[in-house]
């Protein structure tokens, strides 16, 4: 985090931020958040698990729980006990930490239940699985294309992804999956009474576009939103001010006022690793990277890419694999105080 912090401030010092040709804050289709966080009460926010611990990170914003205390309250009750899950496309026991541990908090849920594609590690601890549609038999909105790496063309883009191909057996889309549930609960005013275009329409509405629009034109619809940079210092409508930064000061804020008001380092300061204790049970210093070959937990079944990388794997210095007694091409247990993993050494 202050790793990230510190680069946000050097582009804040050398004025690159929201400057064309460097991290320009491109305009996007204009169009409503349906991620719901309006509806969830303020007395069940702050239970959200984790946020005592975090209460700048993924808990408070967006809202994600990370999965180590979701592990935690399964298997010990505390601050609740967590007796139920459904997973949509995901896979916890590649995608975090501790697998282990992960396993055993899925075997403890009195109900789980797993929408995906495919069958995979995590989906074996499931009570019920249950068949997703692929990308590419369901339709799926796209307001707008920008992002990391986009274009203000790109963003400023709309369009409605048509199927290509029919639904095979009884597998069905996870919005349709989510909103048919959400009526069962009694939830249906929210969901738009579980029509899932009423919804589209109403994400598109401040664009002026419609599902309508859209269906009728495949390659997409432009919503005419045009790109400005360096728009904090254009004037505020309501006081004339200069518009200034998301940020409590609406300054850059070098010395964070939030991470202060939290009891964090205010100023993004380079903390030195902890490196491991000799004769410690962790002597040694674990860095990681990405294979090319995956996105996360994600392609480990495509055929053509596992081949190239079949199982998972450590490098260590032949020096401190010696002294270990590891041999090459064998496997190894690779452990931190916070959990552990079987690799190929």
């Amino acid at each position: 985090m202050q790793m990230n912090r510190a680069v946000s401030c050097f582009y804040a010092l050398t004025g690159q931020f929201d400057a064309q040709g460097s991290n320009v804050l491109t305009a996007m289709t204009p169009s409503r958040p349906m991620a719901g966080t309006e509806l969830l009460h303020k007395d069940k926010v702050e239970r959200r698990l984790g946020l005592t611990a975090h209460p700048l990170g993924p808990p408070a914003d967006p809202g994600i729980v990370q999965a180590a205390p979701v592990y935690d309250a399964i298997l010990t009750g505390r601050p609740y006990p967590v007796k139920a899950m459904a997973l949509f496309g995901n896979d916890p026991l590649l995608s975090h930490g501790d697998p282990s541990r992960g396993a055993e908090a899925l075997k403890a849920l009195d109900f789980y239940v797993h929408i995906d594609l495919f069958a995979n590690p995590s989906a074996a601890f499931a009570d019920l699985l249950l068949p997703a549609a692929s990308a590419w038999e369901a339709e799926a909105l796209k307001p707008s294309f920008g992002g990391k790496g986009g274009t203000p063309e790109a963003a400023a883009w709309a369009q409605l992804r048509k199927a290509v191909a029919p639904i095979r057996g009884e597998a069905r889309s996870d919005i349709a999956v989510i909103f048919d549930l959400a009526v069962r609960l009694g939830l249906g005013e929210q969901f738009f009474r579980g029509d899932v275009e009423a919804a589209w329409n109403h994400q598109l509405e401040p664009s002026g576009l419609t599902i309508g629009q859209l269906r009728g034109n495949p390659i997409g619809v432009n919503s005419g939103v045009a790109t400005h940079h360096r728009k904090y210092a254009a004037a505020d409508p309501n006081d004339r001010r200069p518009r200034g930064f998301p940020t409590p000061s609406r300054r850059i804020e070098l010395f964070s006022t939030r991470f202060a008001a939290a009891g964090y380092d205010p100023l993004p300061n380079y903390t030195v690793p902890e490196q491991g204790e000799p004769e410690g049970d962790y002597p040694l210093v674990l860095t990681s990277f990405r294979p090319r070959q995956f996105v996360d937990e994600q392609h480990r079944n495509i055929p053509r890419l596992r081949s190239q990388e079949r199982e998972p794997f450590v490098e260590i210095h032949p020096d401190t694999a010696i002294s270990l007694g590891v041999v090459d091409g064998e496997w190894v247990t690779v452990g931190t105080a916070a959990g552990q993993d079987p690799v190929e050494g």
